[in-house]
């Protein structure tokens, strides 16, 4: 289910919440997306928020 609600994701959403899943580094998903690590931190809180809306929906 995490996985079909991720792939309904923006590309860039989808890159950036893969490479969390993949233990990176809010410095190193930076470095690969080119912007900073606090907008990494930022968009990861969103992200998550957005799938955690979507997930509580077919859970429950």
């Amino acid at each position: 289910q995490l996985y079909t609600a991720i792939r309904e994701l923006s590309e860039i959403d989808r890159a950036v919440i893969l490479l969390y899943l993949e233990e990176k580094s809010y410095q190193e998903i930076a470095q690969i997306m080119g912007t900073n690590p606090n907008n990494i931190g930022v968009r990861i809180k969103r992200i998550k928020e957005r799938l955690k809306k979507k997930l509580d929906g077919k859970v429950n």
